[in-house]
């Protein structure tokens, strides 16, 4: 049978469940989730929001929620779960942070967190959300006396806390402090390639080249990372100048025609065409023009357009990416953008609340 057919049965079989019962919440998310099927988003929003009318169950409200946030109206889905109030669960305060933290309501949202970790002391997820909305509002200690606890042990989800915790560390001067965290998330889980490059800017800004230069070496040998990603790494703590004598090391050893070997170049060239120094950057250019198959005075197509972006954009993007920096590392108090999303922080194997299938128990 056709797609058409399909949603038009499983459609007629939730319709009688709700003519026995008009207060089956799954009969309604399930109606919601076939109208989102069928491409009607609009439709499933509104079914929702009148069933909740009649009857306002967490079932139905998370969906609603979902599609609020999905379709950037944060403020609805705020008052969507204010009307339903149910603060004996936790999947509402996770939901009710995360739609006032998008609301950029951050403020309220870090209200709601410390509420809710007074509710669940134990709950891993909510300790994470205060965490990254106490980094948003400036109180970087007090984000990582959060994250310290939860980085005990192996695996992924202690690895993951650890290079959270790490980058706090670093945005806060601790340094030393910072090296031993990072360090221990990677042996808590060496496939954490995100853990191992934080531990290379560390080790970098702890002034531990020997160590951080094993590091990269042992990053690149394995393929777990190319110098463009470790690079990238080092200026996002404002370390240029380690990115950039990573870069010279690069485009001295790899092949330029390699996509690696391009995309390291053409960041370098960034670089030197930012610091102002131009001979250099020249000489990198003819370098990668040349080895592309064009020439230092007319490099046409075979020129990589991502050279010609890196240029235009240099002075502008490192002035940006050093500022950021240096607030950060003065603990200035930030705030969350709007429309900007905290899922990144919830535990690998806890992802962002979401609504139960149609039926499932609450």
């Amino acid at each position: 049978s056709s797609k058409k057919e399909v949603l038009a049965s499983a459609t007629a079989s939730f319709e009688k469940a709700l003519a026995l019962d008009g207060t089956v919440a799954g009969a309604v998310a399930g109606l919601a989730q076939l109208d989102m099927l069928g491409g009607d988003e609009k439709g499933a929003i509104a079914r929702l929001e009148a069933a909740l009318k009649v009857r306002p169950d967490m079932e139905t409200g998370a969906m609603l929620v979902q599609l609020l946030l999905a379709r950037e109206r944060a403020g609805d889905a705020v008052q969507v779960l204010v009307r339903i109030d149910r603060k004996d669960d936790e999947q509402w305060w996770l939901l009710l942070i995360q739609a006032r933290a998008m609301a950029d309501e951050a403020d309220e949202a870090l209200k709601d967190a410390e509420q809710a970790g007074a509710r669940f002391p134990a709950s891993r997820q909510v300790a994470v959300l205060r965490a990254q909305l106490l980094r948003h509002a400036g109180r970087i200690d007090e984000a990582i006396a959060l994250l310290v606890p939860l980085a005990s042990g192996k695996g992924e989800d202690a690895a993951r806390y650890g290079a959270m915790a790490g980058e706090l560390l670093l945005q806060a001067g601790r340094t030393e402090e910072a090296v031993t965290m990072v360090t221990a998330a990677v042996e808590a889980d060496p496939r954490q390639k995100d853990a191992q490059l934080l531990l290379i800017a560390a080790l970098g800004r702890a002034g531990k080249n020997l160590e951080r230069d094993a590091a990269v070496a042992r990053l690149i040998n394995q393929g777990a990372a190319t110098h463009e990603e470790i690079a990238t790494t080092l200026l996002e703590i404002g370390d240029v100048q380690g990115a950039e004598g990573l870069l010279v090391a690069a485009v001295d050893s790899i092949d330029l025609k390699t996509e690696a070997g391009r995309r390291a170049a053409s960041l370098l060239v960034m670089l030197q065409v930012a610091s102002g120094d131009k001979p250099a950057a020249d000489a990198t250019r003819s370098r990668l023009v040349t080895s592309i198959g064009g020439t230092a005075t007319a490099p046409g197509k075979a020129l990589d357009e991502v050279l010609v972006v890196a240029i235009d954009g240099a002075a502008v993007e490192l002035a940006k990416m050093a500022e950021e920096s240096s607030l950060a590392g003065e603990g200035e108090p930030g705030g969350l953008e709007p429309g900007e999303s905290i899922d990144d922080a919830l535990p690998a194997d806890a992802p962002p609340p979401k609504a139960p299938p149609p039926g499932a128990a609450r």
